[in-house]
């Protein structure tokens, strides 16, 4: 090859770790501090936080930041609220020595209501655990709830009533150290608790009453929830359950239609910095995707370019909120995907149509993220892509996933097989990815494949997509 032609082509593998933790919590904590960049004093949360730092109940991270806005586990508030309470509480000993078995052993033996096996916790759930630490005693969600708001350990999310309270809302790190620092202020000592009196135990009858109320009120929370919500997201100002005739009267006719028997997907690239993929649903707009700088608005949504940590708006359980990343420009947000709970976006797995329609959405998605960058957009190669996809079917059959051919061919060699001339050219490859989207969030995540994605000598681009294996061929003229 000439001293002309400049090669640079990466793989990427899907792979699954288990990561071995021996001290949850305070895993990546470099020193207690209650300073911390991502928590402010104008943060709901900061002096429960500041104090709860200081006093050794949580930590922070490696890199300066507490990340308040975190899922908490079901285990991890086990140990916070052992923390609070150390004096109180005895742990067994692990012969395993497995982190989890003292926490859980605590809990079994102490008939604690909440599911260690479980990765994310409610704030229901939460209530119900107080509640059994506190009253010894299991109660109804409602019931509990209740406890927690007369008691004043919660002030709910909107208001302090059940309605008010976020039931369904997972707790993060901010909400769980709020809760103990309140819960230690009114019980210093949990020998020192008093029960409720059985005067103030309420009944069977009453607490199925209060759940079914509880239910209905977070039904209309929910729909209430999904509605705003729903009003304030939008893509191009389309939002979700708009009519087809809304969406084309809006943008116009979309570039591109591909429909199969699920769905119809509206793509519109005439303009890469305002690219959208719309997904239609018995003429409603049921899903909607975009990684263009500009494209979304919302004031609670986070936007194109938002720090993924500084992400805290709940999403309605009908809906769906993706947020891709883009872990090169500081953790950032690089793409959203919303659509109704049980929308996907199309996978390639279906049909040969399918797997075309994926193919152009990657080439979408490609030139969107090259726009963003301050690049010109590639051009669709038919050649080329009849290569990219010949050697996608080729990686399938064999089980072979290399940038080589079994037999030693590179992808020049494909390339120039098929009397395809170039300046400089380029591949990508992947397997195991589900969509169109996870795998160019995959590759922009991976420094050689994002190389070739905003390579500036590139102008052509042929990708072929067949059973989960992809492969993405640039070249330059």
């Amino acid at each position: 090859m000439s001293k002309h032609f400049r090669v640079n082509f990466s793989f990427v593998l899907v792979m699954f770790l288990l990561m071995l933790i021996a001290a949850p919590l305070s895993v990546y904590a470099k020193e207690q501090t209650s300073s911390f960049k991502d928590v402010t004093k104008e943060h709901w949360a900061y002096f429960a936080i500041q104090k709860s730092v200081q006093e050794g109940i949580v930590q922070g991270y490696q890199d300066e930041t507490f990340r308040p806005n975190n899922d908490v586990t079901p285990i991890e508030f086990i140990i916070m609220f052992y923390r609070v309470y150390n004096n109180e509480l005895e742990l067994s000993t692990d012969e395993a020595n497995n982190w989890k078995s003292p926490y859980i052993s605590l809990a079994e033996q102490s008939s604690w209501d909440i599911d260690t096996t479980k990765s994310t916790l409610n704030r229901g759930e939460v209530a119900r655990f107080i509640y059994s630490v506190l009253e010894k005693n299991k109660e109804t969600e409602a019931s509990a709830i209740l406890f927690m708001l007369n008691q004043g350990y919660s002030s709910g999310i909107t208001s302090a009533t059940v309605e008010g309270y976020g039931t369904s809302q997972l707790l993060t790190r901010a909400q769980a150290v709020t809760f103990l620092q309140n819960i230690k202020a009114s019980v210093p000592n949990l020998e020192g608790y008093t029960l409720k009196s059985n005067e103030e135990k309420i009944s069977e009858e009453e607490a199925k009453k209060r759940e079914e109320q509880l239910n209905i009120e977070t039904d209309n929370q929910n729909k209430l929830l999904e509605n705003k919500f729903i009003e304030s997201v939008t893509l191009r100002n389309v939002k979700i359950g708009d009519s087809t005739i809304d969406l084309v009267n809006k943008l116009g006719e979309p570039n591109r239609v591909y429909q199969n028997d699920q769905m119809s997907y509206y793509t519109y690239n005439s303009d890469y910095s305002q690219y959208a993929l719309y997904f239609i649903k018995n003429g409603s707009v049921e899903g909607m995707y975009s990684n263009a700088q500009n494209s979304w608005s919302s004031p609670y949504v986070a936007t194109i370019g938002t720090l993924a940590d500084n992400i805290t708006v709940p999403v309605p359980t009908s809906l769906s909120l993706i947020y891709y990343i883009d872990n090169h420009e500081e953790h950032t947000v690089e793409g959203i995907l919303l659509t109704k709970a049980s929308i996907t976006p199309l996978s390639n797995t279906a049909s040969n149509d399918d797997e075309i329609e994926v193919a152009k959405q990657i080439l979408d998605l490609t030139n969107a993220f090259r726009v963003k960058h301050g690049l010109s957009p590639l051009v669709w190669h038919e050649k080329l892509t009849e290569v990219a996809y010949q050697y996608s079917v080729y990686m399938y059959k064999y089980n072979h996933f290399d940038h080589y051919s079994r037999e030693g061919l590179s992808p020049f060699d494909r390339m120039m097989d098929e009397g395809i001339s170039y300046r400089s050219a380029g591949e990508n490859i992947a397997m195991g990815y589900q969509n169109a989207i996870e795998v160019t969030n995959g590759w922009i995540n991976s420094q050689g494949h994002r190389n070739n994605m905003l390579q500036t000598g590139y102008d052509s681009l042929g990708v072929g997509v067949h059973h989960k294996y992809y492969t993405q061929n640039f070249i330059g003229y």
